[in-house]
């Protein structure tokens, strides 16, 4: 594959700007061959045995989209968009080869218009990138995902629901426009009042490729202040919900967080003192600190239990962090589905039962969405070292889409492992949706082997209508039996102090296996990385490096380029303070770096060259680089193209 990929590079480069940069190598295509989602390795093995990309595209203009696009229709080529790849459902993930469109390095704020209060972005910019952007000019995003440095693009083509969802409703009600592209390559310009915009809405990468977003923002609020009220049961949890938005509170945000949950976060606290009181509980955040002093003297006067300011602050904050979890698993899985608020406390404790019967225990959240719905996302962590295990265990999540789906809910998201419920989350409209994709991609070559059809191969006979249906009722009757033989109760690893070698933890564990088991591939490392941000090469990355070292110490092969990439590396320290799953990571670039060395040599002038380059661009280390406004010039802020 690797002399295609060599061929079909030469043969597209022609038709790029000089700037595009494609990756033909395999081990930057490997990367690309997954997202943040932990699939049974038996059905990725099995179903995805065309997941590696022929060729991977970083795109600088629209018309190297468009010349990519045409190129790929000729030659009958699937083509895959991507941007930060944490969309667990395998939306990003090839299932025929063919081209990636990696949108991932296209951060750029393009515009800020203070009269009109909106901002335009290129598609890979992250949403931190947007905020710490719109921060200096009094402005705040009025939703957004806790996927914090995942990309808009990302959010319009999968997304709709998150943090302020409940004051501003579904994420579409604040897009101004979009530019898109066609299959076909034609660029289009689209506003909320066009009949085609709807399409490309929640449609994960169908209809077309998302090129830019301008998005409604708001002022932003002098402080956000949270309060955190406790409960005895989920029922009494949201009926206090129900009970503080008919009494005319307006929180900005509220959420729900089951008592499973409030312990998976004192579990990760490893401090007795910090504990939060482990009974079901509402985070609610207002944008006046008076209506929040005011929610919390009614939640006193109701002999509601207000917990302390500190433990509101602490949830707050982790908002953006919903992957620390995984660090008790270290296998994660969790289901999401848009259900009525008043079916949620049912739904809540039969899904708990099935956890049960399945052997894990589960831990809820729901986020309160406006118009009486919830977006529920029970998790759950398990063992996934062993195959079959992880294999079984994982039946449980599409049970519990399930058992939304028979409770009028909806699934949140589709990809590849939610395919067979697709019609359930759009009723009548997936018809349309149908004869629109028929129109526009005839040949079925965009974002192919999901959402409308799963990949052509016997295996996917599991995941279709009355086989799948029998497969999870048989999963769930002998779930009682199997757990006696193949226990998914969580392995935990210890933690790892700074510098204290593998063999203190244990000698059977490797440094590098160890670190990338627990890595949720959440990609908060990448856009914070300096060696990233000025290679836009995937394999500099912490989540790159980890995937490249556990596969070099499975003895794969690693090409000289792939190798030579693992030393570009500042040892800053960025990606480990952004972990999710709180890894010391330095250590692993040291030994990466000595057994990478050690077999492969090392090229000391490009990486001279490499370290002269990262401090001429004035990269600073820290979670809060944003490609610079330029200047305002009467009312607008022109954002600098050159700074992705």
């Amino acid at each position: 594959m690797a002399a295609k990929g060599d061929r079909l590079a030469s043969e597209l480069r022609g038709r790029l700007s000089p700037e595009a940069r494609i990756y033909a190598d395999l081990s930057s295509r490997r990367l690309y061959a997954r997202d943040q989602g932990e699939p049974p390795r038996f059905v990725e093995r099995v179903l995805l045995k065309q997941n590696i990309p022929d060729l991977v595209l970083q795109p600088e203009l629209p018309d190297d989209v468009s010349a990519a696009l045409r190129w790929a229709r000729a030659r009958e080529l699937s083509v895959v968009p991507r941007g930060a790849a944490t969309f667990g459902l395998g939306g990003a993930v090839p299932t025929q080869h063919g081209l990636v469109l990696d949108f991932s390095a296209l951060r750029s704020i393009e515009e800020i218009n203070l009269d009109e209060q909106t901002v335009t972005v290129l598609a890979g910019t992250r949403w931190a990138d947007v905020a710490h952007a719109l921060k200096p000019y009094g402005l705040a995003l009025c939703t957004y995902p806790t996927s914090w440095f995942s990309t808009v693009g990302g959010w319009v083509n999968t997304g709709g629901y998150g943090v302020g969802s409940l004051a501003y409703g579904h994420f579409k009600d604040q897009i101004h426009r979009l530019i898109v592209l066609t299959p076909q390559g034609e660029l289009k310009e689209l506003t909320s009042d066009d009949p085609e915009f709807e399409y490309f809405i929640g449609t994960e990468g169908q209809m077309g490729v998302v090129w830019a977003v301008t998005l409604r923002v708001r002022r932003a609020p002098q402080k956000t202040t949270p309060i955190l009220l406790q409960c005895d049961s989920v029922e009494s949890a949201f009926a206090l919900a129900h009970e503080l938005l008919q009494e005319g509170f307006q929180p900005y945000h509220m959420k729900y967080l089951s008592a499973a949950r409030i312990h998976e976060i004192n579990e990760l606290l490893h401090s007795s003192e910090a504990q939060i009181p482990e009974r079901e509980s509402l985070l609610i955040a207002f944008d006046e600190w008076e209506s929040a002093r005011a929610c919390e003297r009614w939640a006193v006067q109701s002999e509601i239990t207000v917990s302390s300011l500190y433990h509101a602050y602490y949830l707050w904050h982790e908002r953006l962090f919903p992957m620390r979890p995984k660090r008790l698993g270290p296998g994660m899985l969790a289901s999401e589905t848009v259900l009525s608020a008043e079916k949620a406390p049912e739904f809540i404790k039969k899904a708990e039962r099935e956890g049960a019967r399945f052997g894990v225990h589960l831990a809820s959240e729901a986020y309160f969405v406006g118009d009486g719905q919830v977006l529920l996302l029970p998790a759950f962590t398990f063992n996934s070292r062993n195959v079959f295990s992880e294999f079984f265990v994982a039946s449980l999540s599409l049970v519990l889409t399930r058992l939304g789906i028979a409770l009028g809910g909806r699934p949140y998201a589709i990809g590849i492992w939610n395919t067979p419920f697709a019609r359930a989350k759009f009723g009548k409209k997936f018809d349309e949706l149908c004869a629109y994709k028929r129109k526009i991609d005839p040949d079925g070559l965009l974002n192919p082997g999901k959402f409308f059809a799963l990949p052509a191969h016997w295996s996917s006979l599991m995941l279709r209508g009355l086989p799948l249906s029998i497969g999870l009722e048989i999963a769930r009757l002998a779930a009682p039996l199997v757990r006696k033989f193949f226990d998914p109760t969580p392995k935990r690893y210890p933690a790892r102090e700074p510098g204290r070698p593998p063999t203190a933890i244990s000698p059977l564990l490797d440094l590098l296996e160890y670190n990338e088991t627990l890595c949720s591939r959440c990609g908060s490392c990448v856009p914070v990385c300096p060696a990233y941000i000025y290679t836009k090469d995937e394999r500099t990355t912490a989540r790159g490096k980890l995937q490249l070292g556990l596969a070099l110490l499975k003895g794969e092969k690693l090409d000289a380029a792939g190798a030579q990439a693992l030393f570009y590396c500042m040892h800053c320290r960025a990606c480990t303070d952004v972990c999710q799953s709180s890894l010391d990571l330095v250590p692993v670039w040291d030994e990466l770096e000595r057994r990478v060395e050690a077999r492969f040599g090392k090229d000391h002038q490009k990486i001279e060259e490499f370290v002269r380059g990262v401090e001429a661009m004035q990269i600073m280390p820290g979670t809060e680089y944003v490609p610079p406004i330029v200047k305002v010039l009467e009312g607008v802020a022109y954002g600098h193209r050159d700074a992705s």
